[in-house]
């Protein structure tokens, strides 16, 4: 039987919490949008630029507004999106799957 380990649960719930304040943080910041919900995609290396990549989804409500940091965006259907196969594309495939039941990558 694995022992518990209480203090290692509350560091990773505190985690868990300061990430999903950091995320919607974020997305106020960025897109000027009010996160209604901050669901862990998962972690994906990204070699080329020497990174790890933490992937959320995020549903949330208001109007785009870019700041300084994005010049464009694009709204894709996710039936009409195709993942690619390095950095964020890795997550778009989980997402995708997990959107329709189906087995990640």
């Amino acid at each position: 039987m694995p022992r518990e380990y209480p203090r290692a649960r509350r560091v990773e719930e505190q985690l868990k919490r300061l990430l999903a304040d950091l995320v919607r943080r974020e997305v106020k910041e960025e897109l000027d949008l009010d996160a209604s919900g901050i669901h862990f995609v998962g972690l994906y290396p990204f070699a080329q630029r020497n990174e790890l990549i933490i992937a959320y989804h995020v549903p949330a409500t208001g109007t785009i507004r870019l700041n300084e940091e994005l010049a464009a965006y694009r709204r894709i259907a996710p039936q009409k999106l195709r993942p690619w196969d390095f950095g964020t594309g890795l997550a778009v495939a989980d997402w995708l799957s997990r959107r329709q039941g189906t087995a990640a990558r």
